[in-house]
C-alpha cells in the first residue's frame, strides 16, 4: 500500500523524467528545423525584387545615440537588386537625384543566431562586395525567410560620427 507521499515521489519523478525527455525532443527538433533556414533564406532572396521605397537618414552618431539632422522617404517609379543562382548581384536606382548601377558583383547571405530575449533569433545579413545589409524578411516572423515577397536591405554606419541610414523596401518582381 502506497502512503500520499510515496505517490508524490513516484510521480514527481516520472514527471521530472518526462520533462527532461520533452526539453530533449523539443530542442533537436527546433534546431534541425533552423538548419534549413538558410538555405531558405537563400531561395527566397535569388531573383529580382522591385524597390518601392528608399529611406534615407543622416546625422551624428554619439556615445548617447543617434542625433538624426535630416530624413526622407522617397517612392520610386523603377529601381531592382537582383540577386541570381551563382551569387552576382546587380543593382539600378535613383536616390537623392543620384544615379545608382552596379553589375556582376559577388554577394553572400550570412545568418547568425542571436539573443532575443528568452530564445534566439534569426538575423541575415548581405555582403555585396563589402557593402553589408541588414536583411529583414516581410513580418520578421519565425517563417517570412520562406517564399518571401516582402524584404528589406538596411545599410547602417555603426561608427561614432558622422552617420547614415539607408533602408530599401523590396517587393519580390
Amino acid at each position: 500500500m502506497y502512503t500520499l507521499s510515496m505517490l508524490i515521489r513516484k510521480r514527481s519523478k516520472v514527471f521530472i523524467v518526462l520533462f527532461f525527455t520533452l526539453s530533449a525532443f523539443l530542442t533537436l527538433s527546433l534546431s534541425s528545423c533552423s538548419s534549413d533556414n538558410e538555405s531558405e533564406a537563400l531561395k527566397s532572396i535569388r531573383g529580382t525584387w522591385d524597390i518601392k521605397e528608399i529611406y534615407s537618414a543622416y546625422g551624428e552618431r554619439q556615445e548617447l545615440g543617434l542625433a538624426i539632422d535630416w530624413d526622407t522617404t522617397q517612392v520610386l517609379d523603377s529601381g531592382f537588386f537582383n540577386f541570381s543562382a551563382d551569387n552576382k548581384g546587380s543593382f539600378s536606382f535613383i536616390r537623392l537625384d543620384t544615379s545608382y548601377a552596379s553589375t556582376n558583383l559577388d554577394w553572400n547571405l550570412t545568418r547568425e543566431r542571436l539573443n532575443c530575449g528568452f530564445t534566439q533569433c534569426d538575423f541575415y545579413t548581405i555582403d555585396m562586395e563589402g557593402v553589408i545589409f541588414e536583411c529583414q524578411f516581410g513580418d520578421q516572423t519565425d517563417d517570412a525567410h520562406i517564399n518571401a515577397t516582402e524584404m528589406r536591405l538596411i545599410e547602417e554606419s555603426t561608427e561614432l560620427g558622422p552617420y547614415r541610414q539607408i533602408i530599401y523596401f523590396l517587393e519580390k518582381n
